[in-house]
């Protein structure tokens, strides 16, 4: 599938549920959910397993989880909820 315009949003917040960071795309007009696990963002970066410290690596490499999230999408790697979820394993094939 392609994607013509794809924009980050700049906010973003933690899903208890999930252990997750959520942010938002815009595609082609229409919004996408993303996350990011907090696995992914304390063991790939090796950090305390915290909340706290999930969110400061979010914010430290937004702009190359963004770029990963952008090529799931260009890529068509949703989720069945039509979302984009990222991974430990994610991050590991992607070398993020």
């Amino acid at each position: 599938m392609g994607f013509d315009d794809i924009i980050f949003l700049e906010e973003y917040q933690w899903d208890m549920s999930k252990q997750a960071v959520t942010f938002w795309a815009d595609v082609d007009n229409q919004r996408i959910t993303c996350q990011i696990s907090r696995e992914a963002l304390v063991d790939y970066y090796r950090t305390e397993d915290t909340k706290e410290q999930a969110l400061i690596n979010f914010e430290d490499n937004q702009y190359d989880i963004c770029n990963l999230a952008e090529h799931l999408i260009r890529n068509d790697v949703f989720e069945e909820d039509g979302g984009i979820f990222i991974y430990f394993e994610t991050c590991q094939n992607y070398n993020l």
